[in-house]
């Protein structure tokens, strides 16, 4: 989110005529920010590095906001330089808290392994040693290539991408985990050949084949899905309209979650909601009969049995 829409969403609940003394409030705390930026010498400070500065305050702000609840109208009739700091403590601890998070994550890593994954992880694990709260509280200072089933909008700025990025990759190593690694690794050879080093989503092929199961009242572990029963999915899906097919998949990921001991909550939800674009793929394949690139067999070579 750039400077200028962190400053539209932090004053878009203002009457207009507050909102020129806010602007008045805000110049004021950059030219502070920007003092001890530089020492002093506020009036060598480049434009661009005035608005990065500025979008670190505004982020920063907004971040007292959601932690303490306080509405953004409240907030910015306060003593700015006060929330600022306020802030700065937040971001600070929330980076000890976002750091447990990461290795939580990297100890939860399915032994499935891609290069995409590994480098990424290995990229935040940098990151908290380079984030600066005071400055560049917006930036995010690592290389994030692997891509989750459902990305992180980019326009959520600083630790708050990291932390909701590494949400999401806990709750996929969750889930993968819950099959046994031959079964996956037997899968996704089948899916996506070379899949170790290719920048793929690792956990899409198994949430599709374990909602095929579930469609077919199988028992969702083994993940392979025979030619045979490919068919009978293929004739159940075909013909659907796309409301059908994405209360079809909610349904059969809920059946899953249930199965693998994800009844309810974050899990469930983010799982449901990346089961909607599967629902969007099988609605394109059946309408060309490749139904076999939604749904895969797993390769025996690595099948853990049924």
């Amino acid at each position: 989110m750039s400077e200028r829409e962190e400053r539209c969403a932090l004053l878009s609940r203002l009457p207009a005529e507050e909102q020129q003394e806010i602007f008045a409030g805000l110049w004021e705390l950059l030219k502070w920010q920007a003092g001890k930026y530089t020492g002093g010498d506020s009036s060598s400070m480049s434009a661009g590095r005035a608005r990065e500065l500025l979008g670190s305050l505004l982020y920063t702000l907004s971040v007292v906001s959601e932690n303490d609840g306080v509405p953004p109208e409240k907030l910015l009739r306060s003593d700015l330089k006060s929330v600022v700091r306020r802030g700065q403590d937040i971001l600070a601890h929330k980076r000890s808290e976002v750091k447990e998070l990461w290795s939580s994550v990297c100890l939860s890593a399915p032994r499935t392994e891609n290069a995409y994954y590994t480098a990424t992880l290995k990229s935040i694990g940098r990151f908290f040693g380079s984030y600066e709260v005071i400055y560049d509280a917006h930036q995010i200072p690592c290389d994030i290539d692997y891509p989750l089933l459902c990305p992180v909008p980019e326009t959520v700025p600083g630790i708050s991408y990291v932390e909701e990025y590494l949400r999401r990759a806990g709750i996929e190593n969750r889930f993968m985990n819950c099959f046994p690694a031959e079964n996956v690794k037997g899968l996704l050879s089948s899916a996506v050949p070379g899949y170790w080093d290719l920048m793929v989503n690792l956990c899409e092929p198994v949430l599709a084949n374990a909602a095929g199961r579930a469609m077919l009242g199988l028992d969702v572990r083994p993940l392979d899905i025979s030619p045979e029963q490919r068919s009978v999915l293929a004739r159940r899906l075909s013909g659907r309209t796309a409301e059908e097919l994405r209360a079809l998949f909610d349904a059969a990921v809920s059946y899953a979650c249930v199965s693998l001991g994800f009844p309810d909550g974050a899990v469930s939800e983010y799982l449901r909601e990346a089961a909607h674009g599967l629902a969007v793929r099988v609605s394109e394949a059946a309408k060309h009969g490749e139904m076999q690139h939604v749904f895969f067999s797993v390769n025996r070579a690595f099948h853990g049995g049924e």
